[in-house]
């Protein structure tokens, strides 16, 4: 079972993204693609943070076509809708494109990633399931342990067991481990502070740090 936290509002995401997200999946190089990162987190009404992103992800595992390949269809489309498009990555399994509408400009990130779970439906289109956007949220807890990396697991702790979601992290990629979690989790212990997250958390800062705190002791002594 996830852990009790106190609930809070959920955004409603608007037509920027909805309509970014439509015209990706409008395209036939989209076929095997899902939403999956924060914006998937805001349309299953996990998190309330802004984002500024979309991140579009193919298994790895499904056939379909590279995201370099992906992009690139998606930057002409993009552009024959009057679009501004401006390329900030192009590699072959990672693509990069600032993509500014009338209504909104998006990072809109494109590449590989892992998922077990069967794609969902949300208002952004074909979406990475719940449980996967969460096991994600930890993998990126030992990548880059921002702070809305920490925001966004304290808030997916509330829907799934976080140890269930840390066995799942550590299959998919052997090379993790429960102390090195430990450290990443010192890092909201001790160095970050209300003031790293948006106004619209600080207020519950308090409310997360207690919650590191607790499994990074229990990581602790399971290491030992």
């Amino acid at each position: 079972m996830g852990t009790s936290h106190q609930p809070v509002a959920r955004p409603v995401i608007d037509g920027g993204p909805v309509e970014i997200a439509r015209a990706f999946f409008s395209l036939p190089e989209s076929a095997a693609y899902a939403v999956g990162g924060g914006m998937a987190a805001i349309a299953y009404g996990v998190i309330a943070r802004p984002t500024e992103d979309i991140d579009l992800f193919r298994d790895r595992r499904r056939a379909g076509v590279g995201p370099l390949e992906a992009a690139d269809a998606f930057a002409d489309a993009a552009r024959g809708r009057g679009w501004l498009v401006r390329w900030a990555r192009r590699f072959p399994e990672y693509a990069r494109i600032e993509i500014v509408t009338p209504q909104v400009g998006l990072l809109v990130d494109i590449a590989f990633e892992t998922f077990d779970l069967p794609v969902q439906m949300t208002v952004l289109g074909p979406t990475v399931a719940e449980q996967d956007v969460a096991v994600g949220k930890v993998l990126a807890l030992f990548d880059r342990a921002e702070a809305r990396d920490f925001a966004d697991v304290f808030e997916f702790a509330s829907r799934f067991d976080r140890d269930e979601l840390l066995e799942i992290a550590m299959d998919r990629d052997g090379g993790l481990g429960r102390a090195d979690l430990a450290e990443r989790i010192r890092r909201v212990t001790e160095v970050l502070g209300p003031a790293h997250f948006p106004e619209m958390l600080r207020g519950r800062f308090d409310e997360m740090q207690t919650f590191y705190q607790s499994w990074r002791s229990e990581l602790l002594r399971a290491g030992r």
